[in-house]
């Protein structure tokens, strides 16, 4: 197992990861996303400082992704994780979450994580308290009633 840095050739995997139909199930916004949309607004997360994309590989093949968002001086906000789709239930989610919150943490210059999940969305919930997240209340995003996840814990 090993995680990098995402970069531009990973373009049109995540924008294939993103639209797929379970990924959009658990999304705030289920809409499918056109191309041309992904590749500006991936191209801006990319030189964005404030945003991290991390890439978790298998045998040198990519299974999973997150992003993390600097939203706040202290604070970064999960902005995005996915499995593929050949690779979900297997834990690589969780193990992708244990890998780069260090680092995400470091380059980001925050001490807390946060994370919003859907209120019926059982296996993210059970990830992330598995990657030693707490379940810190309750939130809405997007309008959606959610979960709000912190790590280190609840501050």
């Amino acid at each position: 197992m090993k995680v990098r840095r995402a970069s531009r050739e990973d373009a049109e995997l995540l924008w294939k990861w993103r639209n797929d139909a379970t990924v959009r199930a658990s999304a705030f916004s289920g809409d499918l996303i056109p191309w041309e949309t992904h590749d500006v607004w991936f191209a801006s997360r990319l030189e964005d400082v404030g945003c991290r994309m991390y890439i978790l590989e298998e045998l040198d093949a990519p299974v999973a992704q997150v992003r993390y968002e600097r939203t706040e001086a202290a604070t970064a906000d999960l902005g995005g994780i996915s499995v593929a789709s050949t690779h979900r239930r297997r834990g690589f989610g969780t193990v992708a979450l244990r890998m780069t919150l260090p680092t995400a943490m470091e380059e980001l210059e925050v001490d807390r994580i946060r994370a919003f999940v859907k209120l019926d969305n059982v296996g993210s919930a059970a990830m992330f308290e598995a990657a030693a997240f707490w379940r810190c209340g309750e939130d809405r995003r997007s309008n959606t009633p959610c979960h709000r996840y912190e790590y280190p814990g609840c501050g």
